[in-house]
């Protein structure tokens, strides 16, 4: 099973072991944690926008509300 975009970058947030992991080697952690190949995409991507789009469309959260997305709220 594929693992969330949501979910990794939760992890990445809140264990400090997790974050360091992606930065000696992001390939290899998005492949341990079994990250889908377009979520990896928007991983590698570095585009924050690109991130909160995809939290908070229909792949990942409220698309009928976007400014109810925790990702959003944060940026703005």
């Amino acid at each position: 099973m594929e693992a969330s975009l949501g979910r990794f970058l939760a992890d990445m947030a809140l264990d400090p072991s997790h974050l360091a992991a992606f930065l000696q080697d992001p390939d290899e952690l998005m492949k341990r944690v079994n990250l889908g190949e377009e979520e990896r995409l928007v991983v590698q991507s570095a585009n924050p926008a690109l991130m909160s789009d995809w939290l908070c469309t229909e792949r990942g959260g409220p698309a009928s509300a976007p400014w109810n997305c925790p990702v959003l709220a944060v940026l703005f």
